[in-house]
């Protein structure tokens, strides 16, 4: 959507998808505009795959760019335009996404994703996992970041308070929250003089699985300083934000190196963070080094002994750690949605030579 936005003001934009109407309410709870696109219907079903395989693999092109949007690295239809894109969000392939007992229905989407010029990813992360796996140039388009809402109080005036930013979420694609309860705790045993907070904000999802990580995360929190919220609006968030001196990020803490997939692939919330003037101590993984580098505007740890020490180091002595600030809050500019904008419109020039 951000895509389509980016382009709609210079050129004529149709936007496809399953149920366009849902996607027009989706405009007003992220706040995005499409006023200028057209919201185009369509269904896919499986038994109408290779009939739209030799369809528009063999008419002559509807459009001048067609771009594509897939959670895994092959998409659910051929591309339409004269110049393809496939927008990848995550390094899954067909097994880890749809499992084995799927996979012979998988030779069609190979076929679909021949069709497409190059691979667009969110990271240099997600590209990595990518390269041997296609014959496509891939390249990395990061993220839009809307940073307008979000402000800065001096580093001086914030509280001593750590905040973190996660759905709450009960397998294998979690984001830790219960690791970093964990770890405040230890925090707070250890240096109770430092008087710290901690606010564990996150989603709230309704199925039982997921319901169940949010009850043991509340239940081990109890005691100590700790708010566990859900659901907050988006004033709310930026104000926390606006006040935490420290944000942790954890998503990937003992996840197995096979599997990418379980680990941050670019990581919003911690740009959001950084543009609020918080200092980021994020695990060193996935997507969190190419936005925060280690000493420079936050910190990056591999373990929790890591973790804490980082943390309390920046609590002990916070005047000595204000540059960093700084230089977050200056690092988080270049992933903004205009920033965005700008790298989508060069793409597009290259594209369409």
């Amino acid at each position: 959507m951000t895509f389509a936005e980016a382009l709609q003001d210079d050129y004529e934009v149709v936007f496809i998808a399953p149920f366009p109407e849902d996607f027009a309410k989706l405009q007003t709870s992220i706040g995005i505009n499409l006023d200028s696109v057209e919201l185009r219907a369509w269904q896919r079903t499986h038994d109408r795959i290779y009939p739209m395989l030799n369809r528009y693999v063999k008419q002559s092109p509807d459009y001048d760019l067609f771009l594509s949007l897939s959670n895994t690295i092959y998409p659910q239809m051929p591309g339409l335009g004269r110049r393809n894109l496939l927008y990848v969000q995550f390094p899954y392939g067909w097994r880890e996404a749809y499992g084995r007992r799927n996979y012979p229905k998988i030779l069609p989407y190979r076929l679909f994703r021949a069709t497409y010029d190059r691979v667009l990813v969110h990271s240099a992360f997600v590209k990595s996992h990518l390269d041997d796996r296609i014959r496509q140039p891939v390249e990395v388009l990061y993220p839009p970041v809307d940073l307008a809402p979000l402000q800065a109080m001096s580093f001086a005036q914030k509280k001593n308070q750590v905040i973190s930013t996660g759905r709450f979420i009960g397998t294998k694609d979690s984001k830790c929250q219960l690791e970093m309860v964990q770890c405040f705790k230890k925090i707070c045993d250890a240096y109770p003089e430092l008087n710290l907070t901690y606010l564990c904000i996150g989603g709230e999802r309704p199925e039982g699985m997921h319901q169940d990580y949010l009850k043991k995360v509340r239940e081990a929190a109890v005691g100590y300083p700790i708010q566990i919220l859900t659901n907050v609006s988006l004033a709310e968030l930026a104000q926390h934000y606006a006040e935490s001196k420290v944000f942790w990020h954890a998503k990937g803490f003992r996840s197995d190196p096979k599997h990418p997939e379980f680990t941050e692939h670019f990581g919003i919330v911690t740009v959001e963070a950084m543009a609020s003037g918080c200092i980021p101590i994020a695990i060193n993984a996935g997507g969190q080094p190419e936005i925060v580098q280690d000493g420079v505007n936050g910190f990056l740890w591999n373990t929790e002994e890591e973790l804490i020490q980082k943390t309390v180091a920046v609590f002990q002595q916070p005047d000595a750690f204000v540059p960093l600030s700084e230089c977050a809050i200056a690092s988080s500019t270049q992933f903004s949605a205009d920033r965005y904008k700008e790298n989508v419109r060069s793409l597009v020039d290259r594209l369409l030579v």
